[in-house]
């Protein structure tokens, strides 16, 4: 609707009447066209100034309709709400699938915290005696454990075990330029007391008594709590001392959960304070820089350099832990997607050998990374474990050209990274339903083949090492796979001959035996969970004439306890255990589906062995 004016003497404006809804402007629109001033408000009746003089129309809007806003925030609120229901119902499906998941899990068999009781052992360790008060010639002094006598250290003691750790651990977490090493003790000191002790506490497996690491050990726990639980950490040097306690982890208790281990708790810390430092994004680390301290060298360009490796080994810890202990690691630490491990991750073209090796190791975590994310899928059927041979099969060429790489000629502790990748991929393979015999016995031929590799390439590297606690955990956690793979093999009906089970035990006793290597028996209780589930699994296997270790009703390696990727094998040994310690009923063994024929002989004299007391740790037979 509008109202028209037009030049005087001919047309006037026409008032609204009474009735008329809406609101007449107060100016003209050939006005508001060209943006000028208008004073038709003023000169009605008749035109405004400028019709008037250009002898044109002038014309007043009238808005008769209203904005319906309150209809427009109906529509927008029943939008929100449809989306609420939506979002109720999802929850409420997935919550009805997670109790019927718990109560399926729960008529399956026990909790894995009830579990692992039947580890615990009968009578509890003897306690470890500490290593003395203060000494007169202590300069340093740490007594974050109240609850202990400080421990003391002289500085020709703290020397001597900072040039022991720049010797026999930097090899393996080169986090710290050359410099640093030459540095008075007493700067680093004061720069970072834990960096200074944890330092210390590494070298301590390698020169020195288990009391006097272990009392050191519990002053640095409380330490790390101090320090970056009750303060905010803003100094570089905090986050290499977790990297340290992580790469060389602290001892557990026997009654702590082998998924609750403090390492853990180090890892979701590293990536918080490795975040707040601007780490991940190294060339514009001054906007995170406010009262942080991230310098670790005076040359910039070394100083971006070490920065990288550290947030690289933050990815490698994380995701080396994460997958041992059966954790999903799928966005856990948020470095898929950031720019220094992508970087990493396309080139290993380098200066300097540390970060080669550093981009090897970073690359393989993030290849065993991408395989628990693939392999571990919710699905079920025939159709699923098509997909999970052709992503075994996709991994295994995967790792064969990274074998092929002209690097990995000479690079022992590499290629023993890959063989861990592949027993990985082999811990999946025992999973797989819907498989044929001869495949699932194919799986199992190449994984002995891959343990006999990684123990060659372990006796190479650290054949010469007395104390296993030195081995840092990218190693020690390949060989404690190959012992439970190797165990697991031996109490099972699926090689052909008893020469194959006789070279089983012939490896299984090489791994058992870098597994026991210490200098003194109380270094022991770092692995000490690990060679009593060992233990306990033969002894079950025996006693029981192989029923449970068999498999009883399944003929799977990994059935019950498939959930928990790489560590299902170790969950299900414990699960074995549980069972012999809980079931007196034996199972009754069908060999023809293992392929065994008592009719072949060949197949009889495998048969009467796996039923006779055979123990893996008895070496004649």
């Amino acid at each position: 609707m509008a109202i028209m004016l037009a030049p005087r003497k001919k047309l006037r404006l026409m008032p609204l009447s009474h009735n008329s809804q809406g609101r007449v402007l107060k100016t003209c629109s050939r006005c508001r066209q060209h943006k000028t001033r208008c004073d038709a408000i003023l000169t009605h009746p008749g035109p405004c100034s400028h019709c008037a003089k250009k002898n044109a129309f002038c014309t007043l809007e009238v808005i008769t309709k209203k904005p319906d806003r309150g209809n427009d925030m109906v529509e927008s609120l029943s939008e929100e709400v449809n989306e609420i229901k939506k979002s109720l119902s999802a929850m409420t499906d997935r919550k009805q699938k997670l109790i019927q998941a718990l109560s399926q899990r729960k008529n399956d068999g026990p909790s894995v915290a009830a579990m692992q009781q039947v580890l615990v052992p009968e009578t509890s360790s003897r306690p470890i005696l500490s290593a003395g008060g203060l000494s007169a010639d202590s300069d340093f002094i740490l007594s974050s454990d109240s609850s202990r006598e400080p421990f003391s250290i002289s500085l020709t003691e703290a020397q001597f075990h900072f040039t022991d750790f720049e010797n026999n651990f930097l090899q393996f977490l080169p986090i710290f330029p050359a410099s640093f090493f030459k540095k008075d003790i007493m700067t680093v000191y004061n720069e970072n007391d834990l960096l200074f002790w944890c330092i210390l506490l590494t070298s301590f497996r390698h020169s020195s008594r288990y009391s006097n690491f272990y009392h050191l050990s519990q002053h640095v726990k409380a330490r790390v709590v101090e320090m970056c639980w009750y303060n905010t950490p803003r100094h570089v040097y905090t986050l290499a001392s977790l990297l340290i306690l992580t790469t060389w982890p602290l001892p557990s208790s026997d009654f702590e959960k082998i998924e609750d281990d403090i390492a853990v708790k180090f890892i979701a810390l590293m990536k918080r304070i490795a975040l707040q430092l601007g780490l991940h994004k190294v060339e514009f680390i001054s906007e995170f820089s406010h009262k942080t301290e991230v310098n670790v060298s005076e040359e910039s360009h070394l100083n971006n350099l070490i920065r990288e490796r550290i947030y690289k080994f933050v990815a490698i810890n994380s995701n080396y832990w994460l997958i041992s202990l059966g954790i999903s690691n799928s966005n856990y630490n948020g470095t898929e997607t950031d720019y220094v491990i992508n970087k990493a991750n396309c080139s290993f073209e380098g200066n300097f050998p540390e970060d080669k090796y550093t981009n090897w190791l970073l690359r393989l975590s993030l290849i065993q990374s991408k395989l628990n994310e693939t392999m571990h899928g919710k699905a079920k059927g025939g159709q699923v474990d098509a997909t999970k041979l052709q992503n075994i099969h996709m991994f295994d060429v995967i790792l064969n050209r990274l074998t092929q790489h002209s690097d990995l000629a000479g690079d022992t502790l590499t290629r023993l990274s890959v063989e861990y990748s592949r027993l990985q991929l082999y811990v999946y393979a025992f999973s797989t339903k819907n498989v044929t015999l001869r495949n699932y016995k194919s799986f199992i031929k190449r994984a002995l083949i891959s343990c006999k590799k990684s123990l060659d390439l372990y006796e190479t590297a650290f054949g010469d090492v007395e104390n296993f606690a030195q081995i840092p955990i990218h190693y020690n956690f390949v060989l404690e796979l190959v012992s439970l793979i190797l165990m697991r093999i031996f109490h099972s009906p699926y090689l052909d001959s008893i020469n194959e089970y006789s070279l089983v035990r012939e490896n299984f006793m090489r791994s058992f035996d870098f597994l026991s290597k210490f200098t003194d028996a109380d270094w022991g209780t770092f692995n000490a969970k690990h060679l009593r589930i060992l233990k306990m699994y033969d002894e079950a296997a025996l006693n029981t004439k192989n029923s449970i270790s068999l498999g009883g009703k399944s003929v799977f390696i990994i059935d019950k306890m498939s959930n928990y990727m790489v560590a299902s094998l170790r969950y299900e040994m414990i699960r074995s255990i549980y069972d012999y310690k809980h079931n007196d009923q034996p199972h009754s063994i069908n060999w023809s589906q293992y392929g065994k024929d008592a009719n072949n002989e060949k197949d009889k004299s495998v048969m009467d062995y796996l039923l006779t007391a055979c123990s893996i740790f008895q070496v004649n037979h």
